[in-house]
């Protein structure tokens, strides 16, 4: 440059000391969570009051080297093997989410990274940069998600088989808690609400029966009702 240049307007700068961009975990003991998507198991389900029997889902994550995940973190290795084992994929692409679609989010972080999230997490900051989480609020979320993927046929319904297998289960828990009640006062609260649950959980699959009848009758395809299935521990 062999001319003198004025410069005469500097530019703003909007941002402040309390100015945050993104989670603070720079100097942190923090791991933020990668990327994931959302599988079931015929098997996995489980008895939730107030929503009925709902999946239970697990993660794929994306961490390199694991369960077969590439180096670049590409779950489809994951995700193909967990199908050849029984597991239903859900999609976050699948149309029929409808407002859970693209159920996975992220926040940035001020290193860079990305911090993974279902879709109902927010997070607040406190001024010492301490990050407290919706934990409750969002589990609430995902359990509305849960009843659509339920609801919407994205997963296969809960097989009469498993649902003996998860009763049972929840029986052997009142029968044994129920034995040591004797002994200690206290687990007595805990027989009954288990007894109550039992019962619902019952309740529930019968009404679920019924429902899956009258369902049949109207399409026309109505089947002769099958003996109860037996009842085992």
């Amino acid at each position: 440059m062999n001319q003198t240049v004025h410069l005469n307007k500097p530019k703003r700068d909007v941002r402040s000391a309390e100015t945050r961009e993104g989670l603070p975990i720079a100097g942190r003991q923090l791991r933020p969570q990668a990327r994931y998507v959302y599988i079931t198991y015929p098997k996995s389900w489980e008895y939730v009051e107030g929503y009925g029997f709902l999946p239970v889902l697990k993660r794929i994550v994306a961490k390199p080297g694991a369960n077969g995940v590439g180096r670049n973190g590409n779950v489809s290795r994951a995700v193909a093997s967990a199908v050849e084992m029984g597991a239903t994929y859900i999609d976050p692409k699948d149309s029929r989410l409808g407002e859970f679609q693209d159920y996975v989010r992220y926040y940035d972080c001020d290193t860079g990274a990305r911090w993974y999230v279902d879709f109902s997490q927010e997070a607040t900051i406190l001024p010492g940069g301490e990050i407290i989480w919706n934990s409750a609020e969002a589990n609430a979320e995902v359990i509305k998600f849960r009843a659509h993927l339920r609801d919407n046929q994205i997963v296969p319904g809960l097989a009469a088989g498993v649902y003996l297998w998860l009763l049972n289960r929840e029986r052997n828990r009142h029968r044994n808690v129920s034995s040591r009640s004797g002994l200690n006062p206290h687990l007595t609260a805990q027989a009954d609400a288990l007894e109550v649950r039992i019962k619902a959980m019952e309740t529930e699959w019968e009404r679920m029966q019924s429902g899956a009848i009258a369902k049949a009758n109207k399409d026309g395809t109505a089947r002769k009702p099958r003996r109860k299935i037996a009842e085992v521990d």
